[in-house]
Order: C-alpha cells, then sequence, then structure tokens
C-alpha cells in the first residue's frame, strides 16, 4: 500500500482486531445481541486509532493530549517492587506515554506499569 497511513504497531492493532473478529464469527452464536455489542467494541478500537492518524496528520486542527507521567512528577520518588525509583523524562517519542523511572538500587532507567507504582511520602529528590 503506497500511502499507508499506520505507524508499525497501529497496523499490528488493526490487522489483531480484524483476526477477532474473523475468530468470533468462526463461534456459534449464543445469544442475538453479542455479535453486535462485539462489533461496536472493535469499531471503538478502531476509531482510537483512527484519532491517532487524524491526530498525527493534523495536530494544528487535532491536538493531542498524552499523560504527563501518569500523574507523577519529574523527579518524584516512588516504590517500585521493593525499591526507591526517581520518576523521569520517557527514553524517546515512542514511548513518552509510558512511565518512566530510574531505578537507584540498580542504577538504570526503565518504564515500568505504573499500576504497581506508589508514591513514597512524597518527597522529591529533583534528580532525573
Amino acid at each position: 500500500m503506497a500511502n499507508n497511513p499506520y505507524i508499525e504497531t497501529e497496523k499490528e492493532i488493526m490487522d489483531s482486531l480484524a483476526q477477532a473478529w474473523n475468530k468470533l464469527m468462526e463461534l456459534k452464536p449464543t445469544h442475538p445481541d453479542h455479535t453486535r455489542d462485539f462489533a461496536d467494541g472493535i469499531h471503538k478500537c478502531q476509531d482510537v486509532i483512527i484519532n491517532r492518524i487524524v491526530q498525527r496528520d493534523y495536530p494544528h486542527v487535532f491536538p493531542t493530549h498524552p499523560k504527563t507521567n501518569h500523574g507523577f512528577k519529574i523527579g518524584e520518588l516512588v516504590w517500585y517492587h521493593g525499591g526507591i525509583c526517581t520518576v523521569c523524562e520517557p527514553e524517546n517519542d515512542e514511548t513518552k506515554d509510558r512511565l518512566w523511572v530510574h531505578n537507584h538500587s540498580k542504577s538504570m532507567k526503565h518504564w515500568v506499569d505504573d499500576k504497581n507504582v506508589t508514591r513514597y511520602m512524597g518527597l522529591s529528590d529533583g534528580n532525573t
């Protein structure tokens, strides 16, 4: 396709949604609403990808509103899997939606699942 609007991950997601639909069609129906409900869910997922494309192509009309560090401040100390970490800047634009931390005990920077991060006494050491 000459004008592919997707980045690689978006294309994978769209292909996976099509595969999910095809798999559902292989199943014997158990309720008349399930097919419509499933289609509605897939359409909502596709809308998110389409919105990303529109935001990328027309940023002056449809600006992006990325999460800023999942509610944590740069430099804030957090507790992650039994260790103290400092919230830091993302490595690059592709990973800006992830929460990045510097793990003090391992002296390394990596992204983490924000569900496993808690504030560490509300303190900040100011380092990134």
